[in-house]
């Protein structure tokens, strides 16, 4: 008999667990629901953000000089192969509407060996739906090929992508 209501009460905890593991909070939806099938707007069609990186490297001073991007603390490889003389690094991504962190590690060789440099952003990367989000950071250098300032900044704009896809 002891076995009997054991066996039931499991039966009854089993059901009571499965019941409820697919139910979630109504302000948990938008983090939780992925779609079935993405909607195919516009501004997925195309690149919605760019980041440019100007006057890296060069057949100079700064010859051998690259650039980490990370976002949100993970790095983003070229999809290109890079050179040892690379002057601008453009990358162009399709990203979900949000906030992100986006900064990159410039490496110069000054001296005898290679230095690091931080390009970071006052704030958080905004990404639009209906915009494309532009993020530059232009590295001035002195004659050696080491960074003016220590410590370099990105600038970010939003530039409209409907228009050009009408």
């Amino acid at each position: 008999m002891k076995k009997l209501v054991l066996f039931l009460l499991v039966i009854v905890a089993a059901f009571l667990l499965f019941s409820c593991k697919g139910s979630i909070a109504i302000d948990e939806t938008y983090n939780t629901i992925r779609p079935v099938k993405q909607l195919e707007l516009p501004d997925q069609v195309k690149e919605n953000v760019v980041i440019v990186i100007k006057n890296v490297a060069d057949e100079r001073s700064s010859y051998k000089n690259r650039v980490d991007l990370f976002i949100n603390d993970r790095k983003i490889n070229p999809n290109w192969l890079v050179s040892n003389v690379q002057n601008t690094f453009v990358y162009k991504m399709r990203m979900r509407p949000g906030y992100y962190k986006v900064n990159a590690r410039y490496y110069a060789y000054v001296g005898w060996g290679e230095e690091k440099y931080d390009i970071v952003s006052d704030d958080l990367i905004r990404v639009q739906h209906d915009k494309r989000t532009v993020v530059t950071a232009n590295i001035v250098k002195k004659p050696n090929g080491e960074p003016v300032n220590k410590k370099m900044y990105f600038k970010m704009q939003l530039e409209d992508i409907l228009a050009e896809n009408k």
